[in-house]
């Protein structure tokens, strides 16, 4: 005896004594192992993560606040915040996905926002390709990495090209969460697992988040008062400091 069960244009027989795999139930208790073990191995990167998040959301809000009864122009500015802030709502999508161990999907995520900054160092160049972008036929990112020279910058454009591998489903990639085996035997992810050395995507962001932050004061100089031009720009010499970027 077989149970049809339908839904809409889907047949799924079930044997009598055989009950449906859940997957969805079995994800989430291997995501709720990994917010733990996550926790208990990243609690210091996640803190500085966090301090990070929060520096860029205050940064950001003062230059609401200096806006505040007058228009946002010209342009570069207007598209700063655009992308800046969509930035700041990324990066808690990133700590989620971390935290819960997509560590393939976090690399995607993180290759989106490094294109963010891309985007906004151009701005800085020129208030032109800000009003190109706000148009509808927009401003393409191979015309960024010319303006913003991306060619002469190795260790970006290396990054880059690493981060690209899982955006395009490489092998490299792939391989990079398939377990090999003897025999040989290759077991593809089907589940998110913890890994020890998961901190560096925490790292990654942070560097980030380093170069949006410098945006930011470069583009509203004239509309952040000195205080805070001088307590964000501390906090990023700080920050590449831990870093090891200085």
């Amino acid at each position: 005896m077989r149970k049809i069960i339908r839904t809409k244009n889907l047949l799924f027989l079930i044997g009598e004594q055989r009950a449906m795999v859940d997957y969805f139930k079995y994800v989430n208790e291997m995501e709720e192992q990994n917010i733990r073990l996550s926790k208990e191995y990243f609690f210091e990167d996640m803190q500085k993560y966090e301090l990070t998040v929060n520096v860029l959301a205050q940064t950001l809000h003062e230059i609401n606040q200096s806006f505040k009864g007058r228009g946002l122009t010209p342009a570069k500015k207007i598209a700063t915040i655009m992308l800046s802030s969509r930035f700041m709502l990324a990066s808690k999508c990133l700590f989620n996905i971390i935290l819960e161990a997509y560590y393939y999907e976090a690399w995607i995520l993180l290759r989106s926002l490094q294109e963010n900054v891309f985007y906004c160092l151009c701005f800085a160049e020129s208030n032109e390709h800000a009003s190109r972008w706000l148009k509808k036929e927009g401003l393409r990112l191979k015309e960024v990495k010319k303006i913003i020279k991306f060619s002469s910058r190795p260790l970006v454009k290396e990054a880059y090209s690493f981060m690209s591998d899982f955006v395009h489903s490489n092998m490299p990639a792939i391989a990079r969460v398939s377990k090999f085996e003897e025999k040989p035997k290759v077991k593809p992810p089907e589940r998110p697992e913890f890994r020890k050395n998961a901190n560096n995507l925490f790292k990654a962001f942070r560097t980030l988040n380093t170069s949006m932050l410098l945006i930011l004061v470069d583009i509203f100089k004239d509309d952040l008062n000195k205080k805070t031009k001088d307590i964000v720009t501390a906090f990023v010499r700080e920050e590449q400091k831990d870093l090891g970027l200085q």
